[in-house]
């Protein structure tokens, strides 16, 4: 379970939302009797499993906090439903006793919640739009490197490439800041090491800064090289940022963890490298989970590691 993002909370507030759409239709088409108390009680009851559940098998936070969200509510008109409220506040609370009234309730509810998450997501996606990474990252070539032959522990080849623009010319150091600007992250962010085209993020933290490594790679280095996803992160363990596809957009090294602060390097694409948390970045759609290993290093085999990032690599998993 990784530290809660935007995506996070977008889906977990969407399956809550959404969830609450449902009931509210199901509670109209029943009429005015609606569900009995004690149905609302054991599906309450069953939310609350299912969220706890979830939490507990450090599963994504949607697949808990959405049933926990909806349990909460339902537990509310529950408690509303019941007589216990009638005998200290009397007849005032008939209303929304009323079946139909808690459906078109939950109906309302449920709508504005996905409504405000559907205004959210597409506030976040235009922000991204505007950066538009195609222009940063526009026009670079990645050409495979032959001379060196880069494996996971178990022998599995990971292709490494080096970039280069198909024009003659590079984002600079105009962009960057452009991107910076945009984000608001002048001030929220410290920059660690200049823009370098001759690796990436992935090539960062597996290859050392000496080359490129695609996103795709990540997935089976990370089963290979014996890495644990971990709730409670350890210094030098991976951060893997994923789309909501699931598929790696970007990866850094965790360099604290202190009193509830996470801060992580990486670099980002052909950019420099910056120290950040996990949603003050370019990546703030995306996931933000904890890889934990025992290795002495990150750096795949074949690959020197004379140019590794100096970590400490942790002493546990750090579950």
């Amino acid at each position: 379970m990784g530290s809660t993002t935007f995506t996070d909370d977008f889906l977990a507030f969407s399956v809550a939302g959404i969830g609450a759409v449902l009931l509210g239709l199901v509670g109209l088409l029943v009429g005015r009797r609606g569900p009995s108390v004690k149905g609302l009680l054991l599906l309450t009851l069953l939310l609350l499993g299912l969220g706890g559940a979830g939490a507990l098998a450090q599963e994504g936070t949607y697949l808990w906090r959405g049933p926990l969200l909806l349990a909460g509510l339902l537990a509310v008109l529950t408690l509303v439903r019941s007589a216990l409220l009638e005998r200290f506040l009397g007849t005032g609370l008939r209303l929304l006793r009323q079946p139909l009234f808690q459906a078109g309730l939950l109906l309302a509810a449920g709508t504005g919640v996905v409504i405000w998450q559907v205004v959210a997501f597409d506030q976040v996606g235009a922000a991204d739009a505007d950066l538009s990474w195609a222009e940063i990252d526009r026009a670079i070539l990645l050409n495979p490197v032959s001379e060196v032959r880069a494996l996971t522990d178990k022998g599995n080849p990971v292709p490494l490439f080096s970039a280069q623009f198909a024009k003659e010319e590079q984002a600079g150091v105009n962009l960057e800041l452009e991107l910076l600007r945009r984000q608001n992250l002048q001030n929220r962010v410290i920059q660690t090491a200049d823009a370098d085209m001759a690796y990436n993020c992935h090539g960062w933290v597996f290859t050392g800064g000496r080359h490129w490594v695609r996103g795709t790679a990540v997935p089976q280095i990370l089963q290979d090289n014996g890495y644990i996803a971990v709730s409670q992160p350890q210094v030098g363990d991976v951060a893997v940022f994923r789309n909501l596809d699931g598929s790696v957009a970007h990866t850094g090294l965790v360099r604290t963890v202190a009193d509830g602060l996470i801060l992580i390097e990486s670099k980002w694409g052909q950019m420099g490298r910056y120290i950040h948390t996990p949603t003050d970045n370019c990546y703030r759609a995306c996931t933000c989970s904890y890889y934990h290993t025992t290795r002495p290093s990150h750096v795949l085999r074949g690959v020197s590691d004379d140019q590794a990032p100096a970590v400490e690599m942790g002493s546990g998993p750090g579950i």
